[in-house]
């Protein structure tokens, strides 16, 4: 039973009330009182007389009754006022606690202090302080409810004739109109726009065509409907709707309240042919006889309604209705029209023939089913998508993802609540003086003195962790300590390699970890703490072996009915770790994107950027593993809000009718017309919860969309609001620096169990050739349509320049949603980061974001070293906080710390023979292979391992400056540093064992890809090529994670060894062509060798280039020289600069395509012109033509654009350069 606080009304009757009142006044008037007979024998006051007549204060309900009386108020007409010119709030049917949770900054107003003047905070301009809003609040429940509310407001509100009245009544009625009038006064200013004062006392009632009566009244509730018949606006329909729980007042209380009640669906087939009442203007006498007076009171709360219509409370409406912020048309003055917006070439999109369905679905009518999640063994079954842990609820974790739905059929999200995290930490124990010179470990002592040592760690640890630490008394007992053999293979200088044994500490995770300083420092009888700054979740992923998204087995889960923590649709909570486990060979679900498009301008007064326009397309059935594109259903709903050029914050009313009578916007509540930018953001985040997407895609989603949407909210203080963007309930998010007009959030706290995908992020991963990553480019090569820019500047004269121009812009802010969306699946960014997640054992969200090939590595050796049979001590993530000495007051990039790949001098010229490109075949993967290189084979104690020793040029690729003497010097002090090759004699390492799996996985993948592509099977091959590629950027990203300074397996020794045998072998591939076969290498660039053919025949050239092959592979086991490409002419100028005409062999013949490396064309810092220019002069000199005619036609065509720049005839836009800015300018 749950005890929440009731709006109990009196008892009594309206009868019983008036006889009392009617009996005492006759009385009086006759001087006399009466006793309880009415003999009047003996006075006595009404105090004695009065029996008070007590009745329950509170309601004692279950769960179901609560939310049937909620759903019984929410049907009834809530009461809905708008503060501040349009931002609403509203009753939601539940109890108000008025209680803060740190995100309000409103307080709770006493009716005494509603007129002090000097309390600003308190009383605000334009607004009801919150007395008056709870008293307007009350009568209005009284004035539609039932009971004695309506009774008693009759007796104090109501006239029942017009006699004359005594002087203290008239007094009193004084009184009355007074507090009348200070209430209309208030409610006016409310509802008033200040900016558009004028505008709204002279503007008229709106009406809509009557082609759109029936779709107007579609969705209008039974209550609604009698409010229009009694209360109607002459000629204004108004559509209102019963569903408007996903929407707050813009302050999130946390999650301490539940949304999750079932909305009833609006039957259409009952309203779908009701036409909305328009009712004639009655006539004076008419009024007088048939109608009943009407309070003051009443007539501002008919007001207060009125107003309603007009300024909208940021819920979820049909723009069909009248609550749209429409003004009567008049010219503009002082305003440059536009002509004409441009439009898209996406029109086939919005065609329903088309094979991706665009899906007017009506998105309230559509009921979340609540039904029990399958069960296997009663055991929960979910698909995990994301693992969030809350900074500020230590000790627990959510798991979010998706389960079956029993009822429905298909999948709900869902969360889970995994309580009583574990920390563990290992002690690397001292070896008391005493015992120095006898034994070195503690692994080496025997059984009584492991013993002693033991308890005299444990007491070190215990009086280190108590209090600092562990601060409940009732589990500063709970921690728990043994000893444990583990191996460590990495570069601590105090941590002995090899076997020892440590100290296991494991206590709840609830506490904090000891100071890293502390860790570092050790104690008296320890030398150091590992494993303080591992994080929970990180235990959890490998502790539980949880490779990437996939489907898990909860044991004891027990489902939450109250104080939900998360917005999915059914919440559950298990005890422990322990009881969840992986299962594998269940098929993925199927998901649902949402594609956000917003546009926004800034504001020529506050100077920040403001959301003026968003639109959403959703699709649903979207396969995780691929080849689903154009399978699900298309929906789409968009949002605008007034930022006209002259000033207005009204649109025109022939606006609405334009955007209704479009085919995108005939859908129910496919458009919504905003008064202002918080009730839009609320309308955004009322639609992202309800249609629950589990991945929101966006293009520089990232970088800008939510750092934008995040600093709007806060400025409109909307507090934990933001969350609606995420499954889990959120608090109020603080910024990570907080600067003029923008901050910048973590995009961690932000995707709590949402995949956040990003096109730009992805295509800079993917499309590395691209010479600029804007969405315009990227429809123009990928998709190849064509998107025209829309500048923020010009938003304000669009819509101020017509209702056709309104129209298009909203058209425009559509097609990009629909642009993003067909990107990401050219780009198959969900299932290749999805492979990429489980061969990792990686957060999906974190693989969507960018610059995470480390960390992804990072997991990946994770999970290799816990599952290896050694059982090793990983080292932790650190960052020094403290710049080095040699970096301070430099703004040069820091040089690598040992040399890298082998770059042969070119023998520069113009080939016209075939020249044949030899690769091997994944170099440094390979090279770890064939060597068994890892960091338990690599003897490195002679080196100093935290040092970055080298020479003192370091370079990891040597300039085109660089004579041979001084790569030679280079090289040969590079080489000192390098420690030995392993022993053939070694186990093998942990780095060969993944890389091998991973190679072999590929080529079986490979296989089978070949196999469906014969069978004709297209969306299984399309499953293959995306694992295939997965794998391939995995394996070539090992190397890399070696060699990076910040990585959390960072091994300079082990990357240099790894470099300095690609350039032995690739020096050892030179020798092979020029001394054993006898051809001349031309050039040579880490893994790949130029063979000149000196022939003009393609299949000599084939020959010679599997001759080298083959002579070169008998001196590897593992290393592969293959043919990569046969160049038919190539155009040598500098290292790592070339052109050329590459040999392509299709079924049709033979074909050549160009190919441009580091010349000006390709790179980001020359202008377009200069890029057209160099294409032409190249295409020129591989034409093959003589030479005499190159040059005069590369003269002739020189001197046609130097006179073109010089009358202008070229475009500005020929002269943008489009090189990216890596960091901020100084």
């Amino acid at each position: 039973m749950s005890r929440r606080s009731s709006r109990a009304s009196g008892s009594g009757g309206r009868s019983d009330a008036l006889n009392e009142i009617r009996r005492l006044r006759e009385a009086k008037l006759n001087g006399r009182d009466e006793d309880d007979d009415g003999a009047g024998v003996k006075k006595v006051s009404r105090i004695e007389t009065y029996n008070a007549k007590e009745g329950s204060i509170y309601q004692e309900l279950n769960e179901d009754e609560y939310n049937d009386l909620v759903r019984k108020r929410r049907e009834e007409l809530p009461f809905v006022e708008d503060d501040e010119g349009g931002m609403g709030y509203y009753d939601d049917g539940e109890e108000q606690y008025f209680e803060d949770d740190g995100d309000l900054d409103e307080e709770v107003v006493d009716p005494d202090d509603d007129v002090d003047p000097n309390n600003k905070k308190r009383q605000s301009s334009g607004a009801l302080s919150s007395a008056y809003v709870k008293r307007a609040k009350r009568n209005q429940r009284a004035k539609l409810g039932t009971g004695t509310d309506q009774k008693i407001t009759h007796m104090f509100f109501s006239k029942s004739s017009e006699k004359p009245r005594s002087a203290p009544a008239a007094a009193a009625s004084s009184r009355h109109a007074k507090q009348d009038i200070d209430l209309d006064s208030m409610l006016d200013d409310l509802t008033s726009n200040p900016l558009d004062a004028s505008l709204s006392r002279a503007r008229k009632p709106l009406v809509f065509p009557s082609s759109r009566s029936a779709t107007s009244s579609q969705h209008v509730s039974s209550s609604d409907r009698q409010f229009m018949q009694e209360y109607r606006p002459i000629a204004t329909t108004t559509t209102e709707r019963d569903d408007t729980d996903d929407v707050q007042d813009g302050v999130d209380n946390g999650y301490e309240f539940d949304d999750d009640a079932a909305v009833a669906p609006v039957d259409p087939s009952n309203d779908g042919n009701v036409s909305p009442p328009v009712a004639a203007p009655p006539t004076q006498d008419v009024a007088a006889v048939a109608q009943p007076f009407v309070s003051k009171r009443d007539l501002l709360l008919k007001k207060a309604r009125e107003s309603r219509v007009e300024a909208s409370a940021a819920t979820e409406r049909a723009l069909n209705s009248s609550s749209v912020p429409f003004v009567a048309e008049k010219p503009v003055d002082d305003v440059v029209p536009v002509d004409s917006v441009p439009s898209n070439q996406v029109g086939e999109w919005w065609n329903p023939t088309n094979d991706a369905e665009v899906d007017t679905i009506d998105t309230s009518t559509a009921i979340a089913a609540d039904g029990e999640a399958p069960a296997l063994n009663d055991d929960l079954q979910l698909f995990w998508t994301d693992a969030v842990e809350v900074r500020d609820r230590p000790g627990k974790l959510y798991l979010i993802g998706k389960t079956k739905d029993a009822q429905g059929g298909g999948f709900k999200s869902c969360c889970v609540i995994v309580n009583n995290l574990q920390r563990y930490l290992y002690v690397v124990p001292r070896v008391p003086d005493q015992h120095k010179e006898t034994y070195s470990t503690m692994g080496d002592m025997p059984k009584d003195i492991q013993q002693q040592l033991w308890m005299n760690m444990h007491k070190d640890i215990s009086s280190l962790l108590i209090p600092s630490c562990i601060t409940d008394r009732k589990d500063q007992q709970t921690f728990r300590t043994k000893l444990v053999d583990r191996n460590y293979a990495f570069d601590l200088p105090d941590l002995p390699r090899g076997k020892n044994t440590y100290l296991k500490v494991k206590y709840p995770a609830r506490y904090a970890a000891p100071h890293a300083d502390v860790c570092a420092k050790g104690g008296p009888s320890f030398v150091r703490i590992c494993g303080a700054s591992v994080r929970p979740l990180e235990t959890f992923l490998i502790r539980r072996k949880l490779l990437g998204p996939g489907w898990l087995r909860i044991s004891g889960a027990q489902r939450v009915t109250t104080n939900h923590q998360s917005y999915c649709k059914v919440e559950y909570e298990t005890a422990s770790p322990v009881h969840v486990v992986p299962i594998h060979g269940i098929p993925s679900p199927p998901l649902t994107v949402l594609s956000l498009s917003i546009k926004t301008c800034c504001n020529p007064h506050s100077h920040k950027h403001e959301v003026v326009a968003f639109s959403a397309v959703t699709e649903t059935n979207i396969n995780p593993e691929g080849g689903s594109k154009g399978k699900g259903k298309i929906s789409h709903f968009s949002g605008i809000r007034p930022f006209m050029a002259d000033g207005h914050q009204r649109f025109p009313e022939s606006y609405g009718p334009t955007a209704l009578a479009n085919d995108r916007f005939r859908a129910p509540q496919s458009l919504s017309i905003e008064m202002n930018e918080k009730a839009l953001l609320n309308f955004l985040l009322a639609r992202v919860q309800r249609e629950d997407p589990d991945v929101i895609v966006g293009h520089n989603l990232q970088g800008y969309t939510l750092d934008v949407l995040m600093s709007r909210m806060d400025n409109f203080k909307m507090g934990g609001m933001w969350s609606r963007l995420t499954r889990l309930r959120r608090g109020l998010l603080a910024p990570l620096n907080q600067g003029e007009g923008w901050n910048e959030y973590r995009l961690d706290d932000m995707s709590n169990g949402r995949l956040f995908c990003d096109t730009f992020v992805a295509a800079k991963e993917l499309l590395t050739s691209q010479s600029t990553y804007s969405l315009s480019h990227l429809v123009s090569t990928q998709l190849q349509k064509t998107r025209v820019e829309v500048e923020s500047t010009d938003i304000p004269a669009i819509l101020s320049s017509g209702p056709e121009n309104f129209v298009k812009f909203i058209h425009h802010t559509l097609d990009d949603a629909m642009f993003v969306l067909h990107l990401m699946h050219k780009l198959e960014v969900i299932p290749l980061t999805k492979q990429l997640a489980n061969l990792c054992g990686y957060l999906w969200t974190r693989t969507l974001q960018a610059n995470k090939r480390a960390e992804r590595i990072e997991y990946l050796l994770l999970h290799e070293f816990d599952r290896s049979k050694h059982k090793f001590i990983v080292p932790e993530k650190f960052r020094d906080s403290k710049p080095s000495s040699k970096s301070v007051g430099k703004k040069k990039r820091e040089p690598a710390g040992y040399a890298g790949g082998m770059v042969f001098a070119p023998k520069k010229g113009l080939y016209d023979n075939f020249v044949v490109l030899l690769d091997f075949n994944s170099l440094y993967p390979s090279i770890i292979r064939e060597y068994n290189i890892c960091f338990t084979t690599v003897e490195r104690s002679t080196l100093n391992a935290t040092k970055d020793a080298g020479p003192a040029r370091r370079k990891t690729n040597l300039d085109d400056d660089d004579d041979d003497e001084d790569v030679d010097e280079v090289l040969v002090k590079a080489e000192s540093d390098v420690p030995a090759l392993p022993s053939s004699s070694c186990a093998e390492g942990v780095l060969p064992q993944v890389i091998k799996r991973l190679l072999e996985s590929r080529k079986l993948v490979k296989q089978q890809l070949k196999a469906e592509l014969k069978a004709g099977n297209i969306e299984k091959s399309q499953t293959l090529d995306i694992r295939q590629k997965a794998i391939k950027l995995t394996a070539n990203s090992m190397y890399g994670c070696l060699g990076f300074r910040y990585s959390r397996f960072y091994a300079r020794p082990i990357a240099a060894l790894i470099t300095s045998t690609g350039r032995q072998t690739l020096q050892r591939a030179q020798e092979v062509a020029e001394q054993e076969c006898g051809y001349d290498v031309i050039y040579g660039d880490t893994d790949s060798i130029m063979v000149d053919s000196r022939s003009d025949q393609l299949e000599h050239a084939k020959r010679i280039g599997r001759e080298i092959q083959i002579q070169c592979n008998k001196h590897f086991k593992l290393l592969e020289l293959e043919v990569d490409y046969i160049f038919k002419t190539i155009l040598l100028l500098n290292k790592k600069k070339y052109a050329s005409l590459v040999v392509k062999e299709t079924n049709d013949g033979v074909t050549y395509e160009k190919e441009v490396k580091g010349l000006d064309m390709v790179r980001r810092d020359w202008c377009v012109l200069s890029k057209v220019v160099g294409n032409v002069v190249l295409d020129l000199i591989l034409s093959g033509i003589g030479r005499d005619e190159v040059v005069e036609k590369i003269h002739e065509h020189l001197q046609t654009v130097g006179e073109n720049m010089r009358t202008g005839k070229e475009p500005i836009s020929q002269y943008v350069i489009t090189k990216s800015l890596n960091k901020a300018p100084e």
